[in-house]
């Protein structure tokens, strides 16, 4: 009997606020495409604050900036 496959769906909540986890990497990947469309990235790490509603980018251990929640 083959396993059905699991779907996983994460979410951060904070102040009131739903952001999901594809949210954050769909708007991280359009932050790479206008302000790293130079750059040939290999290695992206995204840090999230939500005290302060960014997501800091990092790509190839460089920061680029962070963007809005």
């Amino acid at each position: 009997m083959a396993k059905k496959s699991t779907q996983t769906k994460v979410e951060l909540q904070y102040n009131g606020k739903n952001v999901s986890y594809d949210d954050i990497q769909k708007r991280a990947k359009e932050y790479l495409a206008n302000e790293a469309k130079d750059l040939d990235i290999k290695n992206v790490d995204l840090y999230i604050r939500p005290e302060e509603n960014r997501v800091y980018v990092v790509a190839d251990g460089k920061e680029l900036g962070p963007f809005e929640l």
